[in-house]
């Protein structure tokens, strides 16, 4: 099947901290005022929606969440939305497939790596002010979020492009984001 000439997925990923909801807005912001019509989902949300218990390790809740964003993606796409970025973990084919599997439609897809150190991911994690931000502030625990992040680059250098968001602010990183998906949709 074909690509819809109308309709992108631009999914989204990095390490926790790097800035992936503020540039998925940020990106959204740009392409609306060119009048590109654009939905944004987190998949953290998502998890939170669907999950049973406390934590964020259930990997079955992750598909879950992972699947409702094909769907929602597709509902968007349906009603009103030509791009729709999807923002979270995709760290490995697995994670990506049970989003873009899920899909009924085959838009074309835009996968982007927000890339920075540890140091940057750390501090701006820690001036969040977002209440829901406890466990991440555990340094031990974005230690170990990070390390999970760096074992999967080997994969996300070879199946996104990256962009370096360190000395980046998100709408510097929103204006590269929506350049990719305004070349990729030929605008």
């Amino acid at each position: 099947m074909g690509h819809s000439n109308s309709r992108t997925l631009v999914v989204l990923t990095g390490p926790v901290g790097v800035g992936k909801s503020t540039s998925a807005h940020a990106v959204a912001r740009h392409l609306r005022s060119a009048g590109v019509p654009v939905a944004c989902l987190d998949l953290d949300q998502l998890y939170c929606m669907t999950r049973q218990r406390e934590g964020f390790d259930d990997q079955d809740t992750w598909r879950i969440a992972r699947h409702s964003a094909a769907v929602l993606t597709e509902h968007f796409f349906e009603q009103f939305a030509n791009v729709v970025i999807v923002e979270g973990g995709f760290f490995n084919k697995t994670e990506q497939h049970q989003l873009v599997d899920a899909l009924q439609s085959r838009p074309r897809l835009v996968f982007v790596t927000l890339h920075a150190s540890f140091d940057t991911v750390q501090g701006r994690v820690m001036d969040d002010a977002d209440p829901g931000r406890i466990a991440s502030k555990v340094p031990a625990f974005l230690r170990h979020l990070y390390a999970e992040y760096e074992a999967a680059l080997p994969f996300l250098r070879d199946a996104s492009t990256g962009i370096q968001a360190d000395d980046a602010d998100a709408e510097q990183v929103g204006r590269q984001i929506a350049a990719l998906v305004t070349s990729a949709r030929g605008n």
